[in-house]
């Protein structure tokens, strides 16, 4: 039960939140300040506000999504330098994308766009918060336009490729085939730009430069 002294500690944290009681009992019911646009309703004891609900959708999506990215490259490298296991490495990418990567990272715009609202966001105030939006379309062309077609190429070259066999007695295992390598090359090169774009989506997401909020 949300007491009047929890409201006027609100109040003064300028959250720009207010209570109208609810049905005459004791508990304060939230209602919308158009100011915000931020929501409340009570689960027990615990206050949730739309705000809230959306910043943990959009951080948990993005976690998910974009955390797994970061191993591409080491993948990418790890399948030239062994190539008798590319078939698993490359295997693995390309379900870590497909059920991972680009199903939450499509959700994200749903979750962001709900941040804004809620909180109001001035656009035009905000330059970083566009660049942000850019570098996230960004990322995503290169995810699913550039990245995907090579590692579904990569796994269907390695699916029936007979494993790679050392050339004579003490030799080392034969490197992949040319285009194989130029594949897995292309894939190394677009996983490290992912990961220098969503880093820079981290920080402009931190520093805010330029913003007012």
């Amino acid at each position: 039960m949300l007491q009047r002294d929890e409201k006027a500690t609100l109040a003064a944290a300028g959250r720009g939140l207010d209570f109208a009681p609810a049905g005459g009992c004791t508990e304060w019911r939230p209602v919308r300040v158009p100011a915000n646009r931020l929501y409340q309703w009570r689960l027990g004891r615990l206050c949730v506000s739309w705000f809230h609900t959306w910043l943990f959708l959009h951080v948990t999506a993005a976690i998910i999504a974009f955390g797994p990215t970061f191993v591409f490259p080491l993948i990418g490298a790890v399948s030239r330098k062994h190539p008798e296991h590319a078939g698993f490495g490359l295997l693995l990418s390309e379900v870590i994308e497909m059920r991972l990567v680009i199903p939450f990272a499509l959700s994200m715009p749903v979750s962001g766009l709900g941040l804004a609202y809620t909180l109001g966001i001035e656009w035009g105030h905000n330059p970083w918060l566009i660049a942000g939006v850019v570098l996230y379309a960004a990322a995503i062309y290169t995810a699913l336009v550039l990245q995907a077609p090579v590692v579904r190429k990569l796994v269907k070259m390695t699916a029936h490729a007979p494993a790679p066999v050392p050339a004579g007695p003490g030799a080392e295992l034969a490197g992949p085939p040319p285009e194989m390598a130029a594949l897995l090359t292309r894939m190394q090169i677009q996983g490290m730009v992912l990961t220098v774009l969503l880093i820079s989506i981290i920080v402009l997401m931190t520093w805010k430069p330029g913003g007012n909020i």
